[in-house]
């Protein structure tokens, strides 16, 4: 084959990658070769590991590249996002250095007030959200038993900042007495509930079911303490409020109310006994 025929075979290969088509000439033969069949595991598996490794460096953790449903557990879930609030803090923290450094440190010094000693710096709040409600518990479980909360404290444990001079403060609709002053003694219990039964009234059931929560209240009394009793002992001897916040969350589910069930369950149905035989007078 001489050189102009070569030349015109190679442009039709070339047409044929192209466009599909080409003319060549009829002494020339072309053999198309069927290529050995590819596999595609190797090339998701190398991304798979890509995306782990990336998860891992920027994250701390491959459960956002890892979701499959078998591996993915809560637990896991939660490890993870200690790992994730350890990233965000120490993160915070340098940038928070370069920016005291390289921000606050110059203007200071251009405006002649330099004091390593009073400089101030930058710091961002990365605390955990806590749980409101069960704060709000443990704090009402704590004056109740005569323990004094800062308010300090409080506020940096919910997170609520302190009102400045002058702002506006959010009042309850209606003033409700602390539970330290609501609590009422024995004595005055019976005054005040021998005050409130009409004492003209001649419904003899009505007047009985009026005075079953005085006659239950030193049974109730007696139960409550019972169950409580071993907390308060733990409690005073608490260090910090801390301490007791962390003792009433592990204490809470294990309290022991089964007497004041049985009371309660009791009266309901002495209540209902007493509804049903006089249901007709």
């Amino acid at each position: 084959m001489d050189e102009k025929a070569r030349s015109r075979l190679l442009q039709g290969i070339r047409m044929m990658a192209r466009n599909g088509g080409g003319i060549i000439p009829k002494e020339a033969e072309i053999e198309l070769k069927v290529p050995a069949p590819g596999q595609s595991a190797p090339f998701f598996a190398m991304v798979d590991w890509c995306e782990k490794v990336q998860s891992k460096a920027i994250l701390g953790g491959t459960l956002t590249s890892q979701a499959d449903g078998k591996t993915s557990t809560h637990a896991l879930g939660n490890v993870h996002n200690e790992v994730r609030h350890d990233l965000l803090a120490g993160d915070a923290r340098m940038v928070a250095e370069t920016l005291t450094a390289q921000l606050l440190r110059p203007l200071l010094v251009l405006n002649g007030r330099y004091d390593a000693a009073r400089m101030p710096r930058l710091e961002f709040d990365t605390r955990e959200p806590v749980d409101l409600e069960m704060l709000m518990k443990v704090v009402s479980w704590a004056q109740a038993i005569g323990m004094g909360i800062g308010q300090q404290w409080f506020s940096e444990r919910s997170g609520i900042p302190v009102p400045g001079e002058g702002q506006v403060v959010l009042k309850p609709l209606s003033v409700r007495s602390p539970a330290g002053e609501a609590t009422l003694s024995a004595a005055m219990q019976l005054r005040l509930a021998a005050l409130s039964v009409p004492q003209a009234s001649a419904d003899a059931v009505q007047q009985q079911l009026d005075a079953a929560p005085l006659a239950l209240a030193a049974q109730a009394n007696q139960a409550a303490e019972a169950m409580l009793r071993p907390l308060l002992e733990k409690i005073r001897a608490a260090s910090s409020p801390d301490a007791v916040y962390a003792l009433l969350a592990e204490a809470y589910p294990d309290l022991q109310d089964t007497s004041l069930q049985e009371l309660v369950g009791q009266a309901v149905f002495v209540a209902d006994v007493m509804g049903q035989s006089h249901a007709g007078d």
